[in-house]
């Protein structure tokens, strides 16, 4: 049963045999079990340690008294409601240990475990009646279209048996027909003959037209309603060009095999109409032509180089909303076109109209439900981004605050502050990169001044480099005079991260280089082409380039449309560049793009640069002295450490200060003492009472008061509400010490100059 050879060790103290035990140096050890109990759990190492016999001795202590003691009668109540007392438990928890709880992590453990099973076993169960129920749509759907099936060929065998009749019928009267045939020259048996033979085959084409169109793709679809055309109407030749979306050109795109065997046309995505002769009458016309003497019609421009001979030609368009979108066409059949050809051509053309009609729908019907789905994401991307804004941006107002204080009471070339200042940048950051999700989200505002791009660029190219792979090698040439655009500065940093993310993928696999240049550039008018919708002037021009795959001309087409993209669906939203587009034409710019496949694509923005007042401006922003004061400021938030943050700025610049963290005590003061304020500064969401409300309380009191509301994201207020409730100044968090310095200033020197008016 066990080990035979037992070996006792004799320690001094339980602490140590403990540690033994753990470390695995004995096997076991002898103790009593309340007092070693009580010692793993103290130690917390009750959970690794296991009882494996009873006590070996037991010591019971009782007195003998006699039956019906009263003294016992009286002592067995008092002691039992001692055991049930808070006492009690407290000395027999300092002696024995607290006891096990109930809710144990072994419990706990098979608890979760249970129900993490009974999740399952009930997923499994509700993907298996999802399955079968699934299972019976489809069922139920491929019987309805089986159904329909048997029905049309029930029809089909019908209209066949009628027609043997009529065949039949057509037989008895041969011979009493051949004098008035022969009369009147009209052949009517063969020509009945002949007729019925085509209607049978145009309804059989319907038919195993109908059971393909669901399985073949379009240009198998194409391929087979061209080959059945030229049987139908015994022609030699067959073609089918799609027309392009410009309604100019045509794509010269499938033959039939007859024709391949002359044709050596070389493939044109882009041959004018207007080069085509008389065969590319029923593009113009929109309707079916007939040229059984072609080469000789006085109209005759020729076709394409290469292009098999004519000798008869009939050709019907097949429209989408009065568009003609194919060119249906056979040729060279041995005797003239016919109406019954034309006949034929028509239901073949109608037909293959109604399956492109039908699967334009589709695919529109798809495209529009990945949208919605998009756009369901992006609003839940939104109500998220929206919800955490406001406490993030909370914690970098802390973080950026007390950083910059910090800085401010340091020697400026101590290491301590070269570490810090980058804390600020990356405060500074996180700052941004709320804004831009808010922002991706729509929901923050844009707002514009005149900033330095070169900057912006090479802190976007900072935050690339890290995650681009060490085959990519990145060229920069960022003009460091390059001169001011008017912009926000998260657009500029959407568009270079945008732009600088693709020409990555398009390298990823097989390494290139990607170039990023800043400079700026005067577009006169010679220089603007047509696809450029900017005014001469002086821009600042953003390229960025790449070595990569490159993109065909059916790509460039689609690349700035909303939900387009190339990428997988797990690697791209099909966003990012239309997000790019909609910024430049915003800021009154244009982008461009120049690709091939195989030759890498650049794209180049081109923003106006600012006029001289604005550089004045921007230059003021950068070199002016943070103002000071020494008026009396109210504030309030409900974070402390911002409430102390903001008072250490405000004193620093030689204001008074009064700071609450409740919006309650700060109104009380405010109505015991209104005119010993000169400036409130309120956060907006507070417990209890918000800025907005705080705000009207204070107007109520004291009309000319001047409020500067702070938030970091609110979807109750703006800046435009903000102004209308009678707010100085709306400012977003997290704060700097700069934008609060000069926002009190700006509010008390235009209360100052009301109060002179």
């Amino acid at each position: 049963m066990g080990k035979k050879n037992i070996t006792g060790v004799v320690y001094n103290e339980i602490s140590t045999a403990f540690f033994d035990l753990l470390a695995g140096k004995v096997d076991a050890f002898i103790y009593p079990k309340p007092v070693a109990l009580k010692l793993a759990r103290d130690a917390g190492i009750d959970g690794n340690i296991k009882i494996v016999g009873e006590n070996l001795a037991e010591i019971k202590r009782a007195i003998r008294v006699r039956k019906g003691d009263k003294l016992l009668a009286r002592l067995n109540p008092a002691v039992n409601e001692f055991l049930r007392s808070p006492e009690y438990k407290k000395i027999y928890g300092k002696w024995y240990g607290e006891p096990e709880p109930f809710l144990s992590i072994r419990r706990l453990t098979v608890a979760s475990a249970v129900l993490l099973v009974t999740i399952t076993v009930s997923l499994l169960l509700w993907r298996f009646n999802t399955i079968q129920k699934l299972n019976r749509e489809q069922e139920h759907i491929i019987d309805e279209r089986t159904k329909k099936l048997i029905e049309a060929n029930t029809l089909l065998q019908k209209e066949i048996g009628e027609r043997k009749k009529k065949e039949k019928a057509l037989l008895k009267s041969e011979n009493g027909l051949k004098e008035a045939q022969h009369l009147g020259k009209m052949g009517s048996w063969d020509q009945s003959e002949e007729l019925l033979k085509r209607e049978t085959a145009r309804s059989q084409f319907l038919l195993d037209l109908y059971l393909k169109s669901n399985v073949l793709n379009d240009s198998e679809v194409y391929e087979y309603v061209m080959d059945e055309a030229v049987k139908l109407t015994d022609s030699k030749i067959g073609y089918l060009h799609v027309i392009n979306e410009d309604q100019q050109t045509i794509t010269l795109t499938l033959w039939n095999k007859e024709a391949l065997k002359e044709c050596t046309t070389v493939p044109d995505n882009h041959h004018p109409i207007v080069k085509g002769g008389i065969w590319a009458d029923s593009i113009r016309q929109k309707k079916l032509v007939i040229h059984n003497t072609y080469q000789s019609h006085p109209d005759k421009k020729g076709y394409p180089e290469g292009h098999s001979h004519l000798t008869r030609h009939m050709s019907v368009p097949v429209l989408e909303e009065d568009q003609v979108r194919l060119v249906f066409g056979v040729g060279n059949k041995s005797q003239n076109y016919d109406e019954s050809d034309v006949k034929t051509l028509q239901i073949v053309a109608n037909e293959l109209q109604k399956i492109i009609v039908q699967r334009h729908n589709i695919e529109q019907r798809r495209t529009l439900e990945a949208q919605l789905r998009q756009t369901q994401k992006m609003e839940a991307i939104g109500t998220l981004a929206g919800g955490i804004a406001h406490d993030f941006n909370n914690i970098l107002t802390a973080i950026i605050g007390y950083t910059e204080i910090t800085i401010g009471d340091l020697a400026p070339d101590s290491r301590a502050a070269s570490d810090l200042q980058q804390v600020l940048n990356a405060g500074n950051r996180a700052k941004e990169l709320v804004k831009q999700i808010l922002s991706f989200s729509r929901q923050a505002e844009q707002e514009l001044q005149p900033l330095r791009p070169q900057l912006l660029v090479k802190e976007a190219l900072k935050l690339l480099r890290s995650s681009i792979p060490s085959t990519i090698e990145v060229k920069e040439n960022i003009d460091p005079e390059c001169g001011a655009v008017l912009a926000d500065p998260t657009q500029i940093h959407q568009i270079i991260m945008n732009l600088c993310t693709n020409a990555y993928h398009a390298m990823r696999e097989t390494g290139g280089v990607l170039g990023v240049s800043v400079t700026p550039v005067e577009l006169g008018s010679d220089d603007l082409t047509t696809k450029m919708h900017l005014t001469a002037g002086i821009y600042v021009k953003f390229e960025v380039s790449d070595t990569g795959c490159g993109m065909d001309k059916m790509v460039l087409e689609k690349i700035f449309d909303p939900y387009y993209t190339t990428k997988g669906k797990k690697e791209g939203t099909g966003l990012g560049l239309s997000v790019v587009h909609g910024i430049v034409k915003s800021l009154h710019g244009d982008i461009t793009v120049y690709s091939s496949l195989g030759e890498g694509t650049t794209f180049r923005v081109y923003i106006p640069m600012v006029d001289t007042e604005a550089k004045k401006v921007l230059q003021a922003a950068i070199t002016r002295q943070l103002p000071s004061g020494d008026e009396h400021v109210l504030i309030v938030d409900d974070d402390e450490a911002i409430v102390k943050m903001e008072e250490q700025m405000l004193k620093s610049f030689g204001y008074q200060v009064s700071a609450f963290n409740r919006c309650e005590e700060a109104l009380n003061e405010f109505r015991s003492h209104p005119n010993a304020f000169d400036l409130i500064i309120t956060d907006m969401t507070m417990p209890g009472i918000t800025g907005l409300q705080l705000t009207r309380e204070v107007l109520a009191l004291r009309s000319d008061m001047p409020v500067i509301l702070c938030t970091g994201f609110s979807e109750l207020i703006n800046e435009k509400k903000a102004k209308d409730a009678g707010i100085c100044q709306y400012l977003m968090k997290p704060l700097l010490k700069k934008d609060l310095a000069i926002a009190v200033r700006e509010v008390l020197d235009k209360k100052a100059k009301k109060q002179i008016l």
